[in-house]
């Protein structure tokens, strides 16, 4: 999972594209991407900030997101598929219904 690409939704709601750094129960560790590469290696860097799992989701390149519809595209990150469904049957996330 380090590396992957996701979109995080900020405190506003915006979409954040991010790299995973790391994990644990209830949230996801996320950088900046230029971050992220200083942390690859080994130089000081920021730290990476706790999102909760609700509130990332997986990035599909050619899905988006988009400006006029910045959820579009993006997918529960959670391993457990929500079949289309708009909320994720695991952890209450919004997911996209492509």
């Amino acid at each position: 999972m380090r590396g992957s690409l996701v979109v995080a939704r900020d405190y506003s709601g915006r979409p954040l594209l991010r790299r995973v750094w790391d994990s644990d129960n209830k949230v996801i560790y996320l950088s900046e991407e230029s971050q992220f590469q200083r942390l690859m290696a080994g130089l000081d860097a920021l730290r990476p900030i706790a999102f909760p799992m609700e509130d990332v989701f997986s990035y599909v390149p050619n899905l988006g997101p988009n400006l006029s519809d910045p959820m579009t595209g993006v997918h529960c990150i959670c391993s457990r598929p929500c079949h289309g469904r708009m909320i994720c049957t695991k952890n209450g996330a919004i997911v996209s219904s492509e």
